[in-house]
């Protein structure tokens, strides 16, 4: 729904068709909107055609595919980060996931970083998952497996794990979210 104005008290329908789980918006008012079960990220931009503007080649795991795209973030220069998981067992049980980096125009994304579930672990639900890259390009995720959050500095191969209390670890029957 779209309100447009702050006294708006009706809402016109903006997007249909979709389902939707987050949204972000550049600085120029562009709306970035995940497809869930489409495996996309679409762009929309008053006056334009939708844009699909990460994944939109079938559902999957190869870097020009998303799978669950469950959060993403916009920068500066268009970049669209994705936090993308595949999910199954109805929604309790991730088997990876992973942030890819979409350039601007961009055909494939870039892996910034992943995890995997080995052991399995049913998770309950995806409720914990977040992104966001300040303006170092340092890229922070919430690990939607184990619920600790995830730090990539520019340029890293490794990423590191900077929150971890209450971390659904194996052996570890506390379930807290950050």
């Amino acid at each position: 729904m779209f309100w447009p104005n702050r006294n708006g008290e009706k809402g016109e329908l903006f997007i249909d068709d979709i389902l939707c789980w987050k949204l972000a918006i550049d600085d120029q008012g562009s709306l970035y909107v995940t497809h869930m079960w489409g495996g996309e990220v679409r762009r929309y931009r008053v006056g334009e055609n939708v844009t699909v503007v990460a994944g939109g080649n079938s559902i999957g795991g190869g870097l020009n595919q998303l799978s669950t795209p469950l959060s993403i973030f916009v920068d500066q220069d268009y970049s669209v980060y994705v936090l993308d998981a595949r999910v199954t067992f109805g929604w309790n049980h991730v088997e990876y996931w992973r942030v890819v980096k979409w350039a601007k125009d961009a055909e494939e994304g870039i892996l910034i970083g992943e995890g995997h579930n080995p052991q399995s672990i049913s998770i309950g639900s995806v409720h914990s998952h977040g992104m966001f890259v300040d303006s170092l390009g340092t890229v922070y995720a919430v690990d939607p497996i184990y619920g600790r959050v995830m730090r990539w500095l520019k340029h890293a191969t490794q990423g590191i794990a900077i929150v971890t209390q209450g971390c659904p670890l194996p052996g570890n029957p506390d379930t807290t979210r950050p």
